[in-house]
């Protein structure tokens, strides 16, 4: 079977090795010794193939060299078999010859070339006996035995490898490159090292050739017998010969290995000059030359430089190629150059000027030391960032003053002011610092206007300029509402279907005008004026029997001035047969909403999911439709004043998005504004007809119904106060133009607060918080005490005030309502998660959110 084959291989392959060693007379030899011992031949219908079949292997000098041989059987044989294998040639180590096991018909055999044969070829081959006696005496071979695998060595030199070890005179790549003067001494060396690229030789090198400008020195390596070889790793010294005339000088340097393997080259040069300068310092060397950099119209400070010649020299002069350029020399043992430049005579626009110095002496080359001036313009700025005409709240003819400067001490020959038409202070100034007043035009038009000041300086060639941004705003008058929203209603229990809404002048005076509906079942007051603090009122009736039952309707009352600006004010109707009892009742049972907002028009609700938006008609507690709003982390919701758009704040990207509003059907969403902190409170109101988002980072913000009065409250504090802010708006913009704060502390220490509701009319404001327990009234007027509400224990978390001036407290379990004067109307049991106490437009309804359920409860 053929594992006897393995097994013989295996246990014999080594002995037979050895005695194939002895067979040879041992290891070692000179090349090509075996060339007069022929192979016998191989019989051609051999069983057992060898590769690689012949072996052919090439090796460094003092490197051992390794050789893998594959046999494969073809066929299975029963008898036991051990194996004989001569190396005839003995160029491999015996001891390292190792057999390993491929599969069941195949094995391979690794050997090594012995390490110190001699530069040369060899060849032999590998006799390998397969016996059916003893291995060691071999008379009786199995049929096709033996094999012969013919092989050749190939010993080649070892490697040397030259190297720059950079002096001064090395350049780069593979040159050598030297200079000196005249009548000096050479300065520069070059080292070349020589290593033996492969270990274990020993290879010897010389110097093959060198120019007759140069000398070389062999150091470290050892010199052969011959005086002229060089044995290992060594370094060659080359220097530049002295006493050469003046000229260049090339050849070239090379460096081989005794026995002509390899060579390396060097292209070797020198240049011999005549008596030269040499020019050193600050900021450059001769190379480089000088460079100065500066704002035009400055003084610009000297530089010097040392200057030495290569021969003594008692006399030498510099000249100049441009005017604006000189030389100084102060002469001494090295001589040093102060060179100036001068623009201010020259009329030098900003950017890059160049010049040359010519440093000369007899018998001397001329050297060139090039100057370079860089000039930058001067800047002229101003020391405001714009001028802002018309006051804070664009009621003002007064001036405002700038001043505009040259920087880096720059003289100007005169400045000119340019304005827009509508403004005076215009004109052409000589001083270096300029003053500029600017006042609007007594006949300016109202509105906002936007222009550039532009302000012009000459220095020297350049004309520099500073622009400041302009704006003036004078408020454009106008009559507008002071709430932009009301809810009225009809039900067959009570009905709110008259109204008086407060019309206001922008500039607090007399105006005229007149009032339209868009809608026949609204009638309102046709005309009117304000009276001489700027107020007027208009009257709003609903004709209820031109409106079906179950209807919810809207309608807009324009409000047009003596001037023809206008205003709209949006008013909501609903009729109804009025079903609601004081009973809590959920209006629905997913338990799925997180926040809850209110329409400020019609009694619809808009509850919020971490995917969509429920519209709920309060009412009825129905679901009426549901809009995906996909904001990836929901914070807070709220409608704007006057109902038509719905606003979510979405924290995961700091940013408020919105949707529009009909009724009760909700838009798409869109993104409208970024934040740059996290909200914690949103509230949407109007302020001189301008609608405004606010949010806070505190717990609690509200506002007045006409958005002039604005309160910010609750940080977790202890003490907490409130910030109210009275605000005046510019109509032109959205630009805040007048904020009048004042921080506002109860006499009450009041801790840990929570939510906070502001009184129509703006005079009071109403808070909850953590300690005391209690909901508490505060005046404006801080001359008056807080009064707290009898209900409210424990730990209240909401505060509402709803159309009646009726006052909601609730703690999370209970809602208890008070009269406007304090009085304890009805508790309810009804469950309300932190600011998520809400009343409906008309007073009717109150409605909660707690745990995700959505609640409603009519107000006594």
């Amino acid at each position: 079977m053929c594992h006897h084959l393995i097994r013989m291989l295996l246990v014999l392959l080594s002995s037979m090795a050895m005695l194939g060693i002895q067979a040879c007379g041992g290891g070692g030899g000179s090349p090509s010794q075996a060339a007069g011992n022929p192979a016998p031949p191989i019989d051609p219908g051999a069983w057992l193939t060898f590769a690689p079949n012949p072996v052919s292997i090439t090796v460094r000098e003092g490197q051992a060299g390794a050789i893998s041989i594959v046999a494969t059987s073809a066929q299975t044989i029963a008898q036991q078999l051990n194996m004989q294998i001569i190396d005839v040639g003995g160029v491999t180590v015996p001891s390292a010859t190792r057999v390993t096991a491929l599969s069941t018909l195949q094995y391979r055999a690794d050997m090594q070339t012995l390490p110190t044969l001699a530069v040369g070829s060899y060849s032999g081959f590998f006799t390998v006996k397969l016996c059916t006696d003893s291995a060691a005496v071999c008379n009786a071979q199995i049929a096709g035995s033996p094999w012969n695998i013919p092989y050749t060595v190939v010993v080649q030199p070892g490697v040397i490898a030259v190297s720059h070890q950079p002096g001064a005179g090395f350049q780069s790549g593979n040159e050598l490159n030297f200079r000196y003067s005249d009548g000096t001494l050479p300065v520069g060396t070059t080292n070349l090292v020589v290593s033996m690229g492969t270990p274990g030789a020993n290879t010897a090198w010389r110097i093959a050739s060198v120019p007759n400008f140069v000398t070389t020195t062999i150091f470290g390596a050892v010199l052969a017998a011959n005086g002229v070889d060089a044995l290992g790793a060594g370094r060659v010294q080359v220097l530049a010969r002295p006493g050469l005339g003046i000229g260049n000088y090339t050849g070239t340097l090379a460096i081989t290995d005794s026995r002509g393997g390899q060579t390396s080259s060097f292209l070797a040069s020198l240049a011999v000059t005549s008596p030269s300068f040499r020019v050193t310092g600050s900021p450059g060397s001769a190379n480089l030359g000088v460079e100065f950099a500066a704002v035009n119209g400055t003084l610009i400070a000297p530089q010097t430089v040392s200057v030495s010649l290569s021969r003594a020299e008692p006399n030498w002069w510099v000249t100049s190629s441009a005017r604006w350029v000189s030389g100084r020399i102060f002469f001494g043992p090295t001589s040093t150059l102060e060179i100036s430049v001068n623009t201010k005579n020259w009329g030098f626009a900003s950017g890059r000027h160049t010049a040359t110095l010519e440093l000369s002496a007899p018998g001397f080359e001329t050297y060139q030391l090039p100057v370079t001036l860089s000039l930058t313009p001067p800047r002229l700025v101003a020391n405001i960032s714009g001028f802002a005409l018309g006051g804070p709240l664009g009621r003002s003819l007064a001036p405002v003053t700038g001043t505009f400067t040259l920087t880096d001490q720059t003289s100007s020959e005169g400045f000119t002011v340019e304005v827009p038409a509508s403004v005076t202070g215009g004109g052409r100034y000589t001083d270096r610092t300029n003053r500029v007043n600017l006042a609007l035009m007594p006949s300016a038009d109202s509105g906002l206007v936007l222009g550039t000041v532009r302000v012009r300086a000459r220095v020297n060639g350049d004309e520099v300029e500073a622009s400041v941004p302009l704006r003036s705003e004078l408020q454009p008058r106008r009559v507008f509402f002071t709430e932009p929203a009301v809810a009225l209603f009809s039900s067959n229990l009570r009905a709110r279907t008259a109204v008086g809404v407060l019309v206001r002048d922008s500039y607090g005076g007399v105006q005229a005008w007149t009032a339209t509906s868009s809608q026949p079942w609204l009638w309102v007051k046709p005309s009117g004026a304000t009276d001489e603090q700027g107020y007027s009122s208009l009257s709003l009736i609903v004709d209820a029997d031109a409106v079906a039952s179950g209807s919810a309707l809207t309608a807009n009352v324009n409000l047009t001035g003596a001037n023809g600006r206008t205003d709209t004010l949006v008013v909501g109707f609903w009729k109804n047969r009025h079903n609601a009892t004081s009973t809590v009742a959920a209006m629905n049972a997913t338990g799925s909403y997180g926040r809850l907002a209110m329409s400020p028009v019609l009694p619809l609700a808009y509850a919020v999911s971490p995917t969509h938006v429920d519209t709920f008609d309060v009412t009825s507690g129905s679901l009426v439709s549901s809009r995906a709003h996909g904001v990836a982390s929901l914070g807070s919701a709220v409608v704007a004043a006057d109902g038509s758009m719905l606003y979510l704040t979405d924290l995961a990207n700091l940013r408020l998005v919105q949707a529009p509003l009909n009724l009760a059907s909700v838009g798409s969403f869109s993104n409208s504004a970024t934040f740059s902190f996290s909200p914690r409170s949103l509230v949407a109101t109007r302020t001189a007809g301008i609608h405004r988002v606010l949010a806070a980072d505190t717990s609690g913000l509200a506002t007045s119904a006409d958005g002039r009065w604005q309160i910010f409250f609750g940080s977790g504090f202890s003490p907490d106060g409130a910030t109210v802010e009275e605000v005046d708006f510019g109509l032109s913009g959205l630009t805040v133009l007048q904020r009048l704060s004042f921080s506002h502390h109860s006499p009450v220490v009041i801790s840990n607060g929570r939510d906070v509701a502001m009184s129509r009319d703006g005079s009071l404001y109403f808070t909850a918080s953590g300690a005391p327990y209690r909901c508490y009234r505060h005046p404006i007027d801080q001359a008056q005490a807080p009064t707290p509400y009898p209900g409210g224990d424990a730990y209240p978390s909401n505060v509402e005030v709803d159309i009646n001036e009726r006052v909601l407290c609730g703690n999370g379990e209970t809602v208890w309502i008070h009269s406007a004067r304090g009085v304890l109307l009805r508790t309810l049991s009804m469950p309300n998660d932190p600011g998520m106490l809400r009343v409906t437009p008309d007073g009717v309804f109150v409605v909660s959110l707690s745990g995700g359920i959505l609640r409603r409860a009519a107000m006594p």
